[in-house]
């Protein structure tokens, strides 16, 4: 009769092969390095936003900047002669808007 020794010698059961929790421990680990991957990319991209906030919103504007929308905002509300040969004129753009609306009310 077989004992148990002789079925062991006979099975081709190989005594080195990976055990479940062996599997186990090396998807936790995985998971746990993910976790940890996926935690740092959003610390990241929050520290990001607030940086890229910060630079749009609560910066100084800049001296440029500033003479920039000054010099455009005297263009948009004040007249000037564009080219007096041609009769081209520039109003402030509450007049223009004030002239488009009554034109077309005047066409309905």
């Amino acid at each position: 009769m077989n004992t148990k020794a002789d079925r062991n010698k006979n099975s081709s059961y190989k005594s080195n092969a990976v055990s479940t929790w062996d599997v186990i421990k090396i998807a936790l680990v995985s998971i746990v390095i993910l976790v940890f991957i996926v935690f740092l990319t959003y610390e990241f991209f929050l520290k990001s936003k607030e940086r890229a906030v910060y630079e749009n919103l609560f910066q100084p504007e800049s001296e440029k900047l500033v003479s920039v929308r000054k010099q455009a905002d005297r263009k948009l509300h004040s007249y000037a002669v564009i080219d007096s040969e041609k009769n081209v004129y520039r109003i402030p753009i509450e007049k223009a808007i004030d002239l488009i609306v009554n034109e077309a009310r005047e066409k309905n």
